[in-house]
């Protein structure tokens, strides 16, 4: 069977080299390489070049004479010139408006997959929150921002505005430098003793009416 090379198809049909060369890597169009295998140089059998004769000038091949054409002017060749370059020039932007299709819907997928790693990782860290919160909840604030009263020992009962104001009392006029507020809060929540004093913190409806004494 006869072949062609993609020049030769390319006068035979109307359609560029560049055009004939891309469908055929895109598998659009059936193609061998030539002999030692040069990507260049493609060629074309003899059915798919009247197939593509047929696509792209349908009048050819017609043998009733209903179906006879003249002869096209040099005008009417410029034109024709002219429309199938605008083809060639719609198919190329066609074609890669297909390519960017394609990259649109895997960018889609990765944004879709990146929006769910999103998702997983905010419910993550807000489970990590509630529980630091429910943490800081149950020890009365941070460090203990509620007032807890000092019981016991020889001195009076003192009332310290916070946990952390009781810990600092301690290490630093009571002399006891391993004093933290975590271990004041837990006493004072357990009524236990802790540092050699009784701990209590005052009840939640005192300290709401001192504070709004203090307010007034």
């Amino acid at each position: 069977m006869k072949e062609y090379t993609l020049a030769a198809a390319s006068a035979l049909t109307g359609i560029s080299s560049p055009a004939l060369a891309k469908r055929i890597h895109r598998g659009r169009l059936k193609a061998r390489k030539a002999d030692g295998g040069q990507a260049s140089r493609w060629l074309l059998d003899e059915t798919t070049v009247k197939n593509l004769m047929q696509e792209e000038r349908p009048w050819l091949g017609r043998d009733d004479a209903s179906s006879a054409k003249p002869a096209p002017s040099e005008k009417d060749m410029k034109e024709i010139g002219c429309l199938r370059s605008r083809l060639d020039a719609i198919r190329e932007q066609i074609e890669l408006m297909e390519e960017n299709l394609e990259n649109i819907r895997l960018n889609e997928k990765l944004l879709v997959d990146l929006i769910a790693a999103k998702v997983q990782l905010a419910e993550i860290n807000a489970a990590r929150t509630s529980g630091r919160k429910s943490t800081v909840v149950q020890s009365g604030g941070p460090h203990g921002s509620r007032p807890v009263t000092r019981l016991g020992g020889d001195l009076e009962p003192r009332r310290f505005v916070s946990v952390s104001e009781a810990s600092r009392w301690l290490r630093e006029e009571d002399h006891k430098p391993q004093a933290v507020p975590s271990n004041i809060s837990q006493a004072a929540r357990k009524g236990l003793n802790a540092y050699g004093y009784q701990w209590t913190y005052e009840p939640e409806e005192e300290v709401s009416e001192q504070s709004q004494e203090d307010s007034d």
